[in-house]
């Protein structure tokens, strides 16, 4: 029985998961990111894509941002992502996508005997060895992970009577990872629109630069490069007006290096195969590199089913997904929700989800090339083969609840949907069964919650003029003031921000150059202003002097926060106290009008930032901690600093007084000159980094008067 055009028919599509994304259109990850690939595949996601058989009509926006976060002071993830959809044509659209990814944490870098790791680092795992100090135990960062992956997308859509062709194009990039990627896809619809076939092919090249020095000094030679190509099909089938089901089908080759260079592994030698990155340590013990094999093959099928329930207008979802690989990795993915509306404009939709995996053919929590090694249920190592004690490549087992509740607006066009979950994570809960001793890492529960917001914007906005008969669109007039009192800023998003922010050169003490990271990830989104460490808030006024010329006043402060914690760099630590700087700025706007709601603009503006002195509290450091103060000190004077901007963007008019508008530019900050610092028993040459030029994207709130 073929989908009737009742309501009813309606309502299920529009009751599939928001999540539920074509796979092939994924952007890519890595390193502490693609550690949470196994996590994530429990969390929503995991569905196939939904049709959609129209163009819109409208501009559409799309914000969101969610929080992650790990017990056992592990990973902690914030996103914050944007998009805005919007026609080109009668069968054409566009949509252009921005996410930002935060990571914060500890990880596991391996597992190290007692006589390494020292018999007071935690976690030490039981049955591991036939001697107690050559018991394993989990070696961690400790809280030293700050990552943040900037990730843009572009996207168009093609509209034919019987099909739809999509383009994409993406880049993103991380501190030790830059990926570039395309796909395109498609969708051709038969039996009036009751069967939907999906087809797809895509592309990504990745590059992998470690950034940090791990346990065993640096990892610069364990890094290269990685492609992978991906092949979608799927087709989903109306088998009556209340009831649908989809299949997908997935093809991932991956080539090149898949190692983790941030992972470790343990052996009982000698080291008679040559092991990358081995170092020796007492009692014949080794401390190598985790590698991996440079080529893996991954199936993927993902089943859902959907049911319309008529009398309490709501639907039933089932996903499945399988997932297998060469590397013997299998895992499966249940998922079950409900949505149900509730007054009219509100819906809530529970959801269950278990996953489970077994472990990968070259994985163990130790090695060995000894016939008689002192390590329990270890694995022989071979000359150029695999081996890592990745806790991802583990078996290991999930379950997980969440619920999302939906409110629908109706003037203006919006959903706001608040959702929050909690989800736990062991050994015992995998369907395969474990040998050997438990691996620790995989111990633990975590918990996200999320908010987003889609609203639909009109697609012309007209107001009657005085004395005519007929509509005009708004237009920015002579004599007009405007106020922008609150800006949204993903400042982040530019290629131009630093991995260091303040050099420190000693040739006293260490003849290269130590750097510090003063642009904390964790605070490069807010209120306008976070190209530094800190929250800034801007405030504009503007007046036009003729019709569609702006010329505006920007007025800013930039609060920079002090460090929690002192940095060591050389023999001395540094704990950055608190500023706050000004900004001043003037520019003009120009406004293109073409008789819509939007009004593209180009401008300019340059001014003066007013930045007290830079003090710091100065400790002794030395490797195993910080040690006594020894007192506060100028690392820099106050100072004026030149900065000024190319813009350009486009203000959306909802009405005579109010307006949204979306900017982006070139902006140069000029930064501190070098100066020298002379400290008891050393002196240094402190820098801070380059001028900056970075490019951010802004979304601000416009009144016109």
């Amino acid at each position: 029985m073929a989908f009737s055009s009742k309501k009813k028919t309606k309502s299920i599509k529009e009751k599939s998961s928001p999540a539920d994304k074509n796979p092939i259109s994924c952007p890519p990850s890595h390193k502490v990111l693609d550690s949470l690939v196994a996590i994530a595949m429990t969390l929503p996601g995991i569905t196939a894509a939904q049709a959609q058989d129209a163009n819109i009509t409208n501009p559409q926006t799309d914000l969101f941002y969610s929080t992650y976060a790990e017990n056992k002071n592990r990973i902690k993830v914030e996103s914050y992502a944007g998009s805005v959809k919007f026609p080109l044509s009668s069968n054409s659209q566009l949509e252009l996508f921005a996410d930002r990814d935060v990571v914060t944490g500890a990880s596991t870098v391996g597992y190290f005997p007692r006589i390494i790791s020292r018999a007071s680092n935690p976690g030490i795992i039981p049955k591991t060895s036939i001697s107690p100090k050559f018991l394993l135990t989990e070696v961690k960062t400790g809280a030293s992970i700050a990552d943040t992956r900037n990730d843009i997308q572009a996207k168009g859509s093609y509209f034919f009577p019987e099909s739809k062709l999509g383009l994409l194009a993406g880049y993103s990039t991380e501190n030790d990872f830059q990926s570039g990627y395309a796909n395109i896809g498609s969708e051709w619809y038969f039996n009036k629109k009751n069967t939907i076939l999906y087809s797809g092919v895509g592309i990504v090249f990745n590059t992998v630069t470690p950034s940090d020095l791990s346990f065993g000094g640096p990892n610069l030679h364990n890094s290269g490069r990685y492609n992978t190509e991906k092949i979608l099909l799927g087709i989903k089938q109306d088998i009556t007006s209340d009831f649908f089901i989809q299949q997908n089908a997935e093809l991932i080759l991956d080539n090149g290096f898949l190692s983790d260079p941030y992972k470790r592994i343990a052996f009982n030698g000698p080291d008679t195969v040559n092991w990358p990155g081995a170092s020796p340590r007492p009692d014949n013990i080794f401390i190598g590199y985790d590698r991996r094999p440079s080529h893996r093959i991954t199936g993927a099928f993902a089943t859902q089913f959907v049911h319309y329930i008529p009398y309490f207008d709501s639907s039933l979802h089932f996903n499945y997904r399988f997932v297998l690989n060469s590397w013997n990795l299998r895992s499966n993915t249940f998922e079950l929700a409900y949505y149900q509306p509730l007054f009219t404009t509100w819906e809530v939709a529970p959801k269950v989800r278990y996953y489970s995996q077994n472990r990968a053919r070259f994985y163990a929590l130790s090695f060995h090339t000894t016939p008689t090694p002192l390590f329990l249920f270890s694995k022989p190592l071979h000359q150029g083969g695999a081996a890592s004690s990745d806790y991802r490549l583990a078996n290991f087992g999930s379950i997980g609840f969440d619920v999302t509740i939906t409110k629908t607006f109706s003037e203006p066009s919006m959903k706001l949907s608040l959702s929050f979950g909690f989800t736990k994570s062991a050994t015992s809960y995998s369907m395969s069964k474990n040998r050997g001793p438990v691996n620790p890492t995989n111990q633990f529960h975590s918990k996200y919650i999320a908010l987003q917001l889609n609203s639909d914007l009109p697609s012309k906005k007209t107001h009657p003029k005085k004395g005519a008969s007929k509509e005009t669109p708004f237009t920015y007039k002579e004599g007009n003031i405007s106020i922008v009192p609150l800006t949204l800023a993903f400042s982040g998003l530019t290629w131009g921000r630093k991995k260091e922010d303040t050099k420190f050169v000693s040739p006293t003490f260490i003849p290269h150059a130590m750097s510090i990271d003063m642009l904390s990830p964790k605070k490069a989104f807010g209120l306008n202003d976070t190209h530094r460490n800190g929250l800034g808030y801007d405030f504009q006024i503007g007046y036009f002097l003729r019709d569609a010329f702006e010329v505006f006043a920007d007025l800013g402060v930039i609060n920079e926060r002090e460090f929690s914690k002192p940095i060591g760099a050389m023999n001395n630590a540094f704990r950055f106290k608190k500023r706050t700087s000004y900004r001043t700025n003037l520019g003009v706007r120009y406004y293109f009008n073409i008789e819509s709601a939007f009004y593209p603009f180009l401008g300019a503006m340059v001014g003066n930032e007013r930045q007290p002195k830079t003090t710091a509290d100065v400790y002794v450091f030395n490797r195993p901690g910080v040690g006594a103060k020894i007192g506060r000190f100028e690392i820099f004077k106050a100072q004026n600093l030149f900065n000024g901007a190319l813009l350009a963007g486009t203000d959306y008019r909802f009405d005579e007084t109010y307006a949204i508008s979306f900017s982006t530019g070139i902006y140069y900050y000029q930064r501190n000159k070098s100066k020298k610092l002379n400290l008891p028993g050393n002196a240094y040459k402190i820098s801070d980094n380059k001028n900056h030029i970075i490019i951010p994207f802004n979304v601000s709130l416009k009144i016109i008067f």
